[in-house]
């Protein structure tokens, strides 16, 4: 199907819609002048647009002008991918009806990270197939979290404070699988698994279970990446799952003034993955008196973690469980907005959180103390240079502060930002202690000129908060200047719809800069060649045009370096324009 739609308003703002006859060939007539996206869409392949040239590319309006005729235009489609293959212990028996996930790799804030994507069930072959997939590079893995909580605890009951900890912006996104029903040794606790539980554990002994399983490593930190071309149907996977002795990690949980802490859950994450988590090795939750066990943890480094969101005030709150199927579940807090639509005000409740550090071995780990503490907040004011209106005391409330993570890790529990009350200063929920990057939303008629903390310019810059911070100043101007300029070929024709990359000069600033920064950025060129930058904070940068089709990787730092060798240098300097012209370059 091919629609003609109005830009930005997707499907469901679509002009008109048409099915494409046997050659793929399509017509609308009776068009109006004006501007529109062209999107075609077919069951199993990427949508195609007008002016994407990639997979997951931009795409472009198209122009209409009064009594014009636009014949012969193309749209391209990818064909989704594929992985299939089995999944066998170390006995060469097919492990049967297990979750075994997609993981793609990103270059996310500059660094190589996983993401989860699509999960299916093995069958009694130990046979999967994830299909759907995007081109890209991927792992499979098997996930073998095992949940613990205490007898009398009941998850289809579950108190606000299992939401609040259970997915959350410390943890990963899974929670839970299907209730096995299998005890513990010590009576109190039961388990649940997301691969078969064939035993009980008892006592101290180690217990054999099956660890988290990536790709062709065995491990639960290491996998082995597969590229996966458009339309590939990548068979002969094959990934052996070796169950090894497993200890049990066991602690009692302290809230800070003496509060209860029963029904809050505990996160076990790989220590080399705790920073950007994507699956728990195992997860606990507290009983009345705050004791925990997590069970069949394999011997490694491990950081026990948990986050405890307030719940929101002067908001419609509504804890909820999604099923993705009817044995795999997410949680989370849906927040709506306050009275009249206008956003809830930032909580004053502190987040509570602890994050440790534990060495597994070969024997149980016993006697943790888990003391939770009060995160950090950031606050400060707003400032202008120039004489545009500046917003008035009623304005102000609707505008936000976001607080991204600098490793680009967007939390599965999502958490509302920072918000100015109607004197121009602004104040964050609580936060866990981190790298962050600030991005104040701009009043109309005026730009974020920088963002200083602690005297030191972070304006689009990680800094650490280990601590409150009070002092910082957002200064807006109506004075901000440009970078634009065109783009030619190496024929030395105007190049539609080429990619023109703008990045810092100096390549430590290449990571670490958030999920989206204006420091590195790209726009595509007009019709005529074409391109415009807002500028970003004052310093020295690199801008060069390539072709859209080899843009899908741009942010890779090892990518960055080749690129820096053609690029062309430009000094942003405060209020300044800068005028460049291009040639589009091949990345070789």
């Amino acid at each position: 199907m091919v629609s003609l739609q109005t830009p930005g308003a997707g499907r469901r703002g679509a002009v008109d819609s048409v099915i494409t006859d046997g050659d793929g060939r399509y017509f609308f007539d009776r068009v109006s002048k004006g501007a529109y996206a062209l999107v075609a869409t077919k069951a199993g392949w990427l949508d195609g647009a007008f002016g994407r040239r990639r997979p997951e590319g931009e795409s472009s309006s198209i122009e209409i002008a009064d009594g014009e005729r636009r014949p012969n235009v193309e749209l391209l489609l990818w064909k989704r991918s594929t992985l299939a293959g089995t999944l066998s212990d170390e006995a060469g028996e097919p492990v049967v009806d297990v979750l075994v996930w997609a993981v793609r790799r990103r270059i996310i804030s500059g660094r190589p990270q996983m993401e989860l994507t699509s999960a299916v069930r093995t069958d009694d072959h130990g046979a999967f197939r994830l299909g759907g997939l995007l081109p890209g590079d991927y792992s499979v893995f098997m996930p073998a979290m095992i949940s613990s909580g205490p007898i009398t605890f009941s998850g289809g009951s579950a108190p606000m404070e299992w939401y609040q900890t259970m997915t959350s912006i410390g943890a990963a996104p899974m929670s839970m699988d299907r209730d096995t029903g299998v005890a513990a040794g010590d009576g109190r606790n039961v388990l649940t698994g997301m691969s078969d539980l064939t035993t009980t554990p008892e006592g101290d002994a180690p217990w054999m279970a099956l660890p988290p399983t990536f790709l062709g490593s065995g491990s639960s930190t290491a996998a082995t990446f597969l590229h996966l071309d458009p339309g590939q149907d990548r068979q002969g996977v094959s990934i052996t799952a070796r169950r090894v002795p497993t200890q049990r990690v066991s602690g009692t949980l302290v809230v800070p003034g003496g509060g209860t802490a029963a029904s809050h859950a505990l996160h076990l994450l790989p220590a080399s993955l705790a920073d950007f988590p994507v699956f728990d090795v195992a997860t606990a939750i507290t009983d009345a008196a705050g004791v925990f066990t997590f069970y069949g943890v394999p011997a490694g480094s491990y950081v026990v973690r948990i986050v405890k969101m307030p719940a929101p005030k002067g908001a419609n709150v509504r804890a909820s469980t999604a099923y993705v199927d009817v044995n795999r579940k997410f949680v989370s807090l849906s927040i709506g907005g306050g009275p009249g639509g206008v956003p809830p005000p930032v909580d004053t409740e502190p987040l509570l959180f602890a994050s440790e550090i534990v060495s597994v071995g070969d024997t149980p780990v016993h006697g943790l103390a888990i003391t939770l503490r009060p995160g950090v907040r950031i606050s400060g004011r707003a400032q202008f240079d120039g004489s545009a209106a500046q917003p008035a005391p009623e304005a102000w409330p609707r505008m936000s502060v976001t607080v991204e993570s600098a490793n680009g890790f967007v939390p599965y529990m999502r958490f509302q930002g920072g918000r100015f009350s109607d004197d121009g200063t602004f104040t964050t929920p609580s936060l866990l202690p981190g790298a962050y990057v600030l991005h104040p939303s701009a009043p109309a008629g005026w730009e974020v000129k920088s963002v200083i903390a602690d005297g030191r310019d972070v304006t689009e810059r990680a800094f650490d908060v280990s601590s409150d911070i009070s002092d910082v100043i957002v200064t807006y101007t109506d004075h901000a200047g440009a970078i634009r300029g065109s783009v030619v070929s190496s024929q030395g024709a105007p190049d539609a719809g080429a990619t023109v990359l703008l990045f810092p000069a100096e390549p430590d600033a290449w990571v670490n800069y958030g999920v989206v920064s204006r420091r590195l950025t790209s726009t595509r060129t007009s019709a005529t060649g074409t391109f415009m930058f807002t500028p970003p904070p004052p310093g020295q940068y690199l801008v060069v045009a390539i072709p859209d089709e080899q843009s899908a990787d741009w942010r890779d730092p090892a990518v960055l370096a080749r690129l820096a060798a053609t690029a062309q240098r430009v000094i942003v300097r405060d209020g300044e324009s800068a005028t460049l012209a291009l040639t589009t370059r091949s990345i070789r």
